[in-house]
């Protein structure tokens, strides 16, 4: 009887001690998939915010451009003596088409922010599923319970 008694505990401290360590593993292993996460958060925020700054600088580049085709167009008129409806005609599809490149732009950046967010949901869902439970030791009433069992066991026979 007191052999069963010594093996039953020595048993629950190896599965204690083993318990331990693979909550102690389960720790660690969260740890680096919440950093792994986090690092892919601040890569999709850098990419956005180079985004907007080259979308910025794409909306001044046209702007400029339409400003100077404009002045181009109205210096040219005034230099050779035109006015009227053929420059009135020009200087309209000047902005029209500046109008459009700055709505494809915008359109461009749209995307780019839906695909972003689109990323930022997908690493939060792969952070998720790779989170693990800690693990939980063996309580020693079980232990005790099934040191009961035993010995009821070992007196049947």
């Amino acid at each position: 009887m007191w052999a069963m008694v010594a093996q039953n505990g020595f048993s629950f401290l190896a599965k204690r001690r083993q318990a331990k360590n693979q909550a102690a593993w389960d720790r660690y292993h969260n740890a680096m998939v919440a950093l792994q996460a986090a690092q892919a958060q601040n890569s999709v925020t850098d990419n956005v915010a180079i985004n907007r700054a080259k979308h910025a600088e794409n909306e001044v580049l046209i702007k400029k451009s339409r400003l100077m085709a404009a002045a181009k167009v109205t210096a040219n008129a005034a230099a050779s003596g035109v006015a009227g409806g053929a420059v009135e005609t020009t200087l309209f599809d000047i902005g029209r088409n500046a109008g459009n490149k700055l709505a494809s732009e915008d359109e461009r950046m749209r995307v780019s922010l839906l695909a972003s967010d689109q990323q930022r949901r997908g690493i939060a869902m792969q952070s998720k599923m790779g989170i693990k439970s800690v693990t939980q030791g063996p309580s020693l009433l079980s232990a005790v319970a099934g040191l009961g069992m035993s010995i009821l066991d070992d007196q049947d026979t």
